[in-house]
Parts: C-alpha cells; structure tokens; sequence
C-alpha cells in the first residue's frame, strides 16, 4: 500500500525585506562541448549507492575482488553497449553571477526560507547562505552545482513573492540546464537532488500535472541512485567530511528523499499514475503518515481513510489545503465505486473543504499563490455539486466566492476559467433538479 508523508511543521508566513535594484546583466547561452562540465570529484557517490551486488554493472566487479581478492578491477565500460559513439559532452556553464547578484540572491533567499523553507526543507540554512557568498567571491566547476540549488530557490521566492525578479525564467533554465547535464546525471551528488526538487516544486507551482510528476520521478529514481532509500549508505554517507560540510547529515539527507517520495506519491495519486516504488526501500519514515488506498479499494477502506485524515489535527493553512486534497482524492474514488456514500464521508469531506476554503483565502490574500490554493478549492466546488444535497449545496456559495477572490487577486487566465468552470456546472446542477 502506498503511504503519504504529511509534514507536520510547516510555517508559511510573509517576511519584509527591502528588495535590492534588478540585475541586468546578460548571460551566454553558448554551450561549449568539454569533457566535464561539472567536477566529477564534486559530485562522486560512494561504490554501495550505484548498484546491488546482482547487477550487470556490480557483478563483474564482485567477480574480480572474488578471483584476486585485493585488487578491484577499475574499468567504466562493462559491455554497455559497443561504444561507438562517444558518451554525450558535458557543456561549460556560466556562473550564477551573471544572471542574479549577490544582494538579489540574499533577498530572495531571505524570503524563501520563511515561506517555503519548512514546506522544502533540505537545505541547511546557516550553511546555504555561506555557499552563496562563496558563489560570488570563489571560482571554480564545484560552484556549478550549488549554482542550480541557489537558483531553484531564487526562481521560487521570485515567483512567490511581491518583488517578482525579472530574470526568473532565466535563473529557471540555467537550473535546468545544470541538473540535466550529462555529467551531473551520471554521477549525481546531493546539491544535484536538492537542484531537482527544487525544479519538481516550481513545476508544479506553474505548469501542467505531468511535467512535475515526470521530474519528481526522475528525482525518484536519482534518490535511489545516490542510495537515500537506504539507512545503511545514508549513515556511510553523513560521515563524509564533505557532505558534513554542507550541512548533509543522515537526517537531512532522510528528509530529501522523504519530501521527494511524498511529493511523487500526491502528485500520482492525484492524476492516478504509478508512483516510483523503490523496492530495497530501507528508511522509516520521519513523520506521522497518512495511508491512501489503492487506486481500486473498496468503500469501506476509502471511508477508513477519511475517518483517519479527520483525525489529523493540523493548524498551518498549507497543511490543511494539502489535508483538503487527499480528502478529495478519497472522496472522488468513493463517488466513482457509485456504491453510494456513507452520510459520514460527507460530513468529513464537507468539515475538511470548509477548513481548506478559508486556509486558501488566507494565503491568497498573503499572496502566496500555491498549486492547492486554487486548487482544492475548485476540486471542493466540484465535489459539492458531486453531492447534490442540500446540506452539500449551502456551503457551495463560499467556496465560489472565495474562487471569485483568487480570479480577481491573481488575474490569470487560468484562475478565471477555473471560476467559469464552477459557475457553468452549478448551472447544470440548478438545471438538472428543476
């Protein structure tokens, strides 16, 4: 059974800072094949984290410390492939520096760190801002990496913030273009999985469902192969002088794979793809976990969930719009078994959407324009009409008005479709019972 993370400590709050003059500077978007962009000493693993001793890539090396017990063989190629073409280059990056000073960097970072810190917590606060001033007054290919961490988090905080930077698209890409390198992929270090949850997160904050939930399985799959599915690499790993450096101890590096799993997890229960399911998974959980039920369970195991999320008592407005969403997946599965729904399910599906309605409103007049601000509060309004009671049609009006004030406040296009979209189908519904 597929199990969800619900992070229990999340702050979500505004922080005022005096926002420094826009950087104008350009930035080359030549690309210059080399042989490696990124330092493969900065981004090294240790042997345990790649494979299993049964794999094609382990076995031959098993074999050789067998025959001549002292002596690993040292070869990358292990019939691969024929080798007739050259591996695909690694390509030259420019530093952070030219797209985003350091006084722009610092004030988005000071305005991340309270608002999404706690929601994305695996970066070491202390630690992150020494890296960024090391970004600006140290060169050198290690910095390259770090680069697309400090982006990530400057591309959030500029999309979430009043002061919006006008090179976020910019910082974006080079993000991007970092984590997806050829050598980074290969040898994938921590500040390239953080890169790349940073990247699901601000996908999922602007773009269509399926381009976040690709990447947060690509962070999946990255996680495993850097070995944070495993308790025991983890603990070899946090006694590393370098990870300790950068503030990687083994519960941080549990929480980065926690946080990717959770958020793979949501994101394929929502639109019913298959999550990533790491099979030699050997991590407890750090948190207090909500279960959710396979895809085809029956009305009574949807209606035991429901009853369990009840019994989450959370206060933060994220955390209950996130409450509000897994509510919802429950509750969508329950009507589509067309079983019929236990009076219960209702009433707690009613009690949770009237709680993330005003939560959504909280962090929408905040400015802080989350995925699920919008919307679980549109899902609500759907499974409202979905209902059709009358108890289910008094709180319809709210929940309408609240996605009147996100249309207005946010002025997109797609926060008013999601609008007409409730509007035309409690038409239907006036319709229908008339």
């Amino acid at each position: 059974m597929t199990e969800i993370i619900l992070v229990a400590c999340v702050r979500i709050t505004t922080t005022t800072v005096v926002p420094p003059l826009e950087d104008h500077g350009a930035i080359s978007t030549t690309r210059t094949p080399i042989n490696s962009g990124v330092d493969p000493a900065a981004v090294q693993v240790p042997r345990e984290t790649d494979s299993t001793d049964a794999t094609t890539t382990a076995f031959p090396h098993i074999l050789g410390q067998t025959l001549d017990g002292d002596k690993a063989l040292d070869m990358e190629s292990l019939a691969d492939n024929f080798g007739i073409r050259a591996e695909e280059a690694s390509y030259t990056h420019a530093l952070l520096g030219a797209i985003i000073s350091e006084a722009s960097l610092n004030y988005y970072s000071a305005f991340y760190f309270p608002t999404m810190g706690m929601i994305g917590d695996f970066v070491d606060h202390q630690i992150y801002a020494l890296r960024c001033q090391a970004l600006y007054h140290h060169t050198g290919r290690r910095q390259i990496m770090f680069g697309a961490v400090a982006a990530g988090i400057a591309a959030l905080a500029s999309f979430l913030s009043p002061q919006k930077f006008a090179r976020e698209s910019d910082l974006v890409q080079y993000a991007k273009a970092v984590i997806e390198d050829p050598v980074s992929m290969n040898k994938s270090d921590i500040d390239h999985l953080i890169a790349w949850a940073l990247r699901v997160l601000y996908l999922r904050a602007t773009t269509r469902p399926i381009h976040p939930w690709m990447a947060s399985c690509t962070l999946m799959h990255l996680c495993e192969a850097a070995g944070l599915h495993n308790d025991n690499i983890i603990k070899k790993m946090a006694i590393r002088s370098d990870l300790a450096a950068h503030g990687n101890s083994a519960d941080m590096l549990r929480r980065i794979f926690w946080i990717a799993w959770a958020g793979n997890n949501v994101m394929s229960y929502e639109y019913d793809r298959s999550p990533v399911v790491s099979g030699r998974s050997q991590l407890k959980p750090l948190w207090r976990r909500i279960t959710l039920s396979p895809m085809n369970s029956s009305q009574e195991d949807f209606t035991a969930r429901l009853k369990a999320l009840e019994n989450l008592h959370v206060a933060d407005p994220f955390l209950l719009v996130t409450k509000a969403d897994l509510a919802l997946c429950f509750y969508r599965r329950l009507h589509l078994l067309k079983t019929g729904i236990p009076d219960e399910c209702s009433r707690i599906t009613i009690s949770i959407g009237n709680a993330a309605v005003q939560a959504a409103e909280q962090l929408a007049k905040q400015g802080l324009f989350f995925w699920n601000v919008i919307g679980s509060v549109f899902q609500y309004a759907c499974v409202l009409l979905a209902m059709e009671t009358s108890v289910s049609s008094a709180h319809v009006a709210s929940a309408l008005r609240c996605l009147d004030y996100m249309a207005e406040a946010s002025d997109t296009k797609a926060a008013r479709d999601a609008r007409s979209m409730v509007r035309r189908l409690l038409d239907l519904s006036v319709a229908k019972k008339k």
